[in-house]
């Protein structure tokens, strides 16, 4: 097959940390394909996987897909390899977390359930997407536009990306959250998004659900310039059935993942806050922590936040300790970010989790699987599996798939 044509959607360097190695540098991977009911091994060179789906209208069309090598699978397998080593605490710099999180935001949007929907898109409210396509543009070249953005533009400049909205609203959704790390003695599953949110479903009101359109149409109006309120701000709101997403989950290696944990969750650990329902519902609150910094530019942020505080001392004073919490940990993170350097570091506590864990995370990666599935030892994914189909039968609201023919087939392979 000519070069670059065989472009991954999950990287193949990735799929290797799913797979085991047949001969030098060369792995297969067991996978489950759900559309066309097949199991079986496959090499990680084809798996995963289409042809030209990146190719693009340009004097060069596989520019796209040359730019996923370079500008950011290249800087993260470098970080992978990094997090891979089996330590207990993991040190990186500002610089490798805005990679991380650019990688984590480019995933989101280059994965295959995220294509089908630019091409076959369902009938919905307007979404982010839709404001910034140009006349005679097709959705598939705008989506191609908005992963070129990404990958041609540092992190800040993501953040406040005018022309795109949707990628600014993703980019600062990482943004505002924190990094976990997580480890596993037995296994993790990966599938065709490569990313897997956990979301927690809302009981609200019918009113507060009205005040909660309206504060989302202010957000976007403020933040976007969009006023919009019958279409995105309901959808930004939950409005049919009001959810959010706790954490994105992303499988790095059969047995190592990270977590991007929504901010909603940060002041309750830095201020050792009872965490309230539904957020206790969260499968990451007993593992809640946040990473040790070092600020290069140190003495410069504790002058400029003490400066600060002195300014809203009196403002601060009429708050609500939450609220008053809320605003010191804003303007701390506007002094941080004013004395940002890339060489600020960040230190973490890897998470380690046992066998109820690792099967719950993998059943959220197994709901969400568009066509595949994949993992390295049938023998140690099958548990998993028979809890998942466990709850199927049980009629459990949300489950999406049904395994249960999957499960004798993949009792009669062995890795080779």
């Amino acid at each position: 097959m000519p070069e670059f044509e065989n472009q991954h959607y999950v990287p193949k360097g990735i799929l290797n940390n799913f797979g085991n190695m047949k001969t030098k540098g060369k792995y297969e991977v067991c996978m489950i394909d759900i559309i066309n009911a097949k199991v079986g091994f496959k090499s990680t060179e084809y798996a995963m996987n289409a042809r030209n789906i990146y190719d693009v209208k340009d004097t060069d069309i596989k520019i796209l897909e040359k730019k996923f090598n370079t500008e950011i699978e290249d800087p993260m397998m470098k970080i992978v390899e990094k997090l891979l080593k089996k330590t207990d605490v993991i040190r990186i710099t500002r610089r490798q977390l805005a990679i991380i999180k650019k990688y984590m935001l480019i995933q989101i949007f280059r994965s295959l359930p995220n294509r089908e929907g630019y091409a076959n898109p369902p009938e919905r409210e307007k979404l982010l997407s839709d404001y910034n396509i140009r006349k005679g543009e097709s959705k598939l070249d705008f989506w191609k536009r908005e992963m070129m953005t990404i990958l041609n533009s540092d992190w800040d400049s993501l953040l406040e990306s005018k022309d795109l909205i949707s990628v600014r609203f993703h980019a600062r959704t990482l943004h505002g959250g924190f990094l976990m790390f997580f480890r596993t003695k037995e296994e993790f599953v990966i599938n065709d998004s490569g990313v897997v949110c956990e979301r927690i479903h809302l009981e609200i009101p019918e009113q507060i659900r009205e005040n909660l359109i309206e504060g989302a149409n202010k957000m976007m109006e403020e933040s976007f310039g969009i006023n919009d309120p019958d279409n995105i701000a309901k959808y930004m709101s939950g409005y049919k059935r009001p959810f959010i997403d706790t954490g994105i989950w992303m499988p790095l290696s059969s047995n190592f993942a990270i977590v991007n944990v929504n901010r909603i969750l940060r002041p309750y650990v830095m201020g050792n806050l009872p965490i309230p329902h539904p957020f206790s519902q969260s499968n990451l609150i007993g593992h809640l922590s946040l990473p040790k910094t070092t600020y290069v530019n140190e003495t410069k942020i504790y002058a400029d936040l003490e400066d600060q505080m002195k300014n809203h001392e009196t403002k601060i004073s009429t708050l609500s300790d939450e609220e008053a919490f809320s605003l010191k940990n804003m303007l701390m993170d506007e002094v941080i970010l004013k004395n940002k350097n890339d060489k600020d570091a960040y230190e973490y506590e890897v998470r380690k989790i046992g066998a109820s864990e690792t099967k719950y995370w993998n059943s959220l990666v197994m709901n969400e699987v568009h066509q595949y599935l994949c993992f390295k030892t049938p023998q140690k994914i099958i548990p998993a599996i028979e809890e998942y189909n466990q709850l199927k039968a049980e009629g459990m609201k949300g489950v999406n798939h049904d395994y249960r023919s999957y499960v004798s087939l993949l009792k009669t392979l062995k890795n080779t």
